[in-house]
């Protein structure tokens, strides 16, 4: 058995269909997406309420949540890996501006 420390109680929690990640739903909207063999987050996901409801598309590219607040929201997961590509293909790193504009959510990692 794993067991994995949260800083917050947990609400609901959904496997990436890969298998590779994990995401948990938590009591002050934090939405936390766990590589699950390292057990450590990818990716944090902060939303105004507490989060009821978390799943993958079946493809893995999309969480989908649903909070308190009466709304669903949908986020494209993995900006980190498509960031790194991008620059890799570049000629130059992005700027903290072009970063914060094209995956904002990695603002808070």
């Amino acid at each position: 058995m794993t067991e994995w420390e949260l800083e917050d109680a947990a609400t609901c929690v959904a496997f990436r269909p890969n298998g590779q990640s994990l995401v948990t739903g938590h009591v002050g909207g934090r939405v936390l997406i766990w590589n699950s063999v390292r057990a450590d987050v990818e990716q944090e996901v902060r939303l105004r309420d507490r989060v009821n409801t978390v799943v993958f598309s079946s493809d893995g590219s999309m969480l989908v949540t649903a909070a308190q607040d009466g709304f669903v929201r949908m986020t494209l997961v993995g900006h980190a890996e498509l960031l790194a590509e991008a620059e890799r293909r570049l000629t130059r790193t992005l700027t903290p501006a072009e970063r914060l504009k094209f995956a904002p959510e990695l603002s808070l990692l």
